[in-house]
Order: structure tokens, then sequence, then C-alpha cells
């Protein structure tokens, strides 16, 4: 371990007052109270990760400077802010004679004695300050450029029990003890400086950079495999409906006329029977329905046809949930149907639909 040196920073044109060492690698300047303004943010529903980036977008709008540094302390649902001019934090850390340390600003408020329930007013290293803390957790601080009168004391107090802690601003630096440890820098807000950090910050745009170009070529070479992959998937699904077709017209070549076994029936049943089991012309169905659903990469996964009307389901080639609307244009423009309609939603990705083939799609029923 390391001792690195400590200061109380109370005047821009005046050297630091030194306060002695602390163990660690960074140096420490305590930052008067009066150098300093303190605001309260409500942090109700805010998880405690997240309080970081909650301060970040919020603290700017409250603090009075337009380059600022701070630091921030959580207690239950309140945030307190410290902040300070950014040119007061260079004029610090330019005066605290630790060249090659870590430096970190650390207000002066942080330091002493802290309370479970009252008000404490102190000697600050310029002027008075107050704390009043409820349930151990700081509820508000404030600061006078002249110590208050009673009548002063007791509104700010609202009630609580009043202390005074002895001790001057530089005694209580130089103890290096502060009521809190959950007290953070805010990120961005330049309330630490590391030598060589403008290096850093010159290196990490083009490092940036390079990783950006580096993901970005892993995302486009990823996104190449996958279009391939899925090319690669329709075109055997393709294969296997070309197939599926040439089958279906072989068949239909091969198929003679059918011999029927005489029945004794009513005539007029018998004609009913004959128009609900009449023959559709499954070639010419087949070749329409490739034709209009090859273009969309649609995919039939069913193919029934019972008492006149076809049932079948689709689904798309790409693998991915089906266009619904296109399909049904895609159904709709074949010229095969005379009536579609949806019949089955229940799964997005595999929609079944029932058609109604028009009358030139029937073989003539044998008499």
């Amino acid at each position: 371990m390391f001792k690195s040196p400590r200061s109380l920073f109370s005047d821009p044109e005046l050297a630091p007052e030194a306060a002695g060492q602390r163990w660690g690698r960074a140096a420490w300047v305590v930052l008067g109270r009066h150098l300093c303004v303190h605001f309260v943010l409500d942090a109700r529903g805010v998880p405690g990760r997240q309080t970081g980036a909650f301060v970040s977008l919020l603290a700017p709008r409250q603090t009075p400077f337009a380059d600022a540094a701070s630091v921030f302390l959580r207690q239950a649902d309140r945030v307190h802010v410290w902040a300070w001019p950014q040119s007061l934090q260079e004029a610090a850390l330019k005066s605290a004679g630790a060249p090659g340390r870590r430096v970190v600003v650390v207000p002066e408020s942080l330091f002493g004695l802290g309370i479970a329930d009252g008000a404490v007013f102190r000697d600050s290293a310029q002027g008075v300050e107050g704390l009043r803390f409820e349930g151990s957790n700081l509820v508000d601080t404030t600061w006078w450029p002249t110590a208050p009168d009673a009548t002063a004391r007791a509104r700010w107090a609202q009630g609580a029990v009043q202390r005074d802690e002895p001790g001057s601003a530089l005694q209580r630096a130089k103890a290096g003890r502060t009521w809190s440890t959950a007290w953070r820098p805010l990120v961005g807000a330049r309330s630490a400086s590391v030598p060589g950090a403008a290096v850093l910050r010159q290196q990490a745009l083009p490092l940036a950079a390079w990783c950006l170009l580096a993901v970005a070529a892993a995302l486009a070479t990823s996104a190449w495999r996958e279009q391939r992959l899925l090319q690669a998937a329709l075109q055997q699904t393709q294969a296997r409906l070309d197939r599926g077709l040439a089958d279906v017209r072989a068949n239909q070549r091969m198929k003679g006329p059918q011999q029927r076994a005489p029945v004794s029936v009513d005539a007029q049943w018998q004609d009913q029977a004959r128009s609900a089991t009449r023959s559709l012309q499954f070639g010419q169905v087949w070749e329409g329905l490739a034709a209009a659903l090859n273009e969309g990469g649609f995919l039939v996964r069913e193919f029934v046809f019972e008492r006149g009307e076809v049932k079948l389901t689709l689904v798309s080639g790409f693998g991915v949930e089906l266009d619904l609307a296109s399909a049904i244009v895609a159904l709709e423009s074949s010229g095969l149907w005379s009536k579609v309609e949806i019949l089955d939603l229940a799964n997005p990705a595999a929609v079944r639909f029932g058609a109604k083939p028009r009358e030139s799609l029937f073989e003539p029923a044998p008499r």
C-alpha cells in the first residue's frame, strides 16, 4: 500500500492547506463547503444500481454551472449532490501537490460527525454549515457565510435536536473520516483526475471506431451466413415441391378410366354423390399454386380435397411468421378459386385456408 497526501482547499487565491496523509494511491482534496452548491434529487422507484445513470441525467439540469464537477450520495430515496465549477476543480487539482498520482476532490460536508437524528452545526472552512439527519440518513444541509442566530438555527432545524460539532474544517480533514462511505464521483463530471487522461481521451475515439468497425463486420458476416442458410433451405423446399408436382403429373397420365360396379341406389342420391366426389384436376391446381406461391416464398404444408372444397395450410419458406395479407393475395390472384377463406389462425406461422375451386378445375362426372 501507499500513502497519498490530503489537503483542504478553501481559497482559489491561496495554496491548499496540508491535512496529513491517507492510505491509498489517490490523493484527496477536501473542498470547502462555501465553494459548492448542494441539492437533493428524489430517487423513489430508482433501483440502486441505476442511481449513477439517474443522477447523470437529472443533475446537470439543476447545476448552476455550464461545466461542473460533482459527487453524489444516495440516502434511502434521496440523492444528495454537491457540485462546483470545473475551473475551480482544475485549480484544486493543480495545487494538490501530488504529481503522478490520481487526485479525488471530496466536499467538506462529507467529513466529520454523522448522527442518528438531529441537526448538527459546525464551523466550516469559511462560515457555518448545518446538517440535519433523520434515521441516520442525511435530510438536508445548508451553509451560512456568518454564524446564524438562534431563531435562524431553530427555523432550519425544524424542531430537531440541535448540537454543535467541535473542531475546525482542517481538523476534520486531518482526521480523514467521512460519516458515509457511499458517496461517488459523478461519471462524466470530472470530479477526479488521472495523469495522462488527455492522452487516453485522444486514443479513445480511434479505439472506439475500430471496435465499431469490428462489430459491424461481424454483424455483416453473420447476416450473410444467415441469408445463405435461408436461401439453401428455400431451394431445398422448392425442389421437394417440384418433385411432388412431377409425381402428381405422372399419376394423372397413368390414371385410366375407372370401372365402377353398378349399384342399385336412389337416383337423386347417386347424382349428389357424383357431384360431391367428382375429380379435381390436381395437376392444373398444383401448377397454378406453384406459380402463385413461389414468388412470395410460400410453402404448402397440407392439401386436402373433400366434398368439393380444398383445405390447405401455408407456411413461409423463410421460417418466419406467415405474411397473411400476401398469402391471401397470392391465393386469390392464382385464378384457381371462386372463394378463399381463413379456417384457422391459431398458429401465425402455419395458417389454414379453405378454397372453393372454380368449375373449370373439375373433370366431367361420368354418367
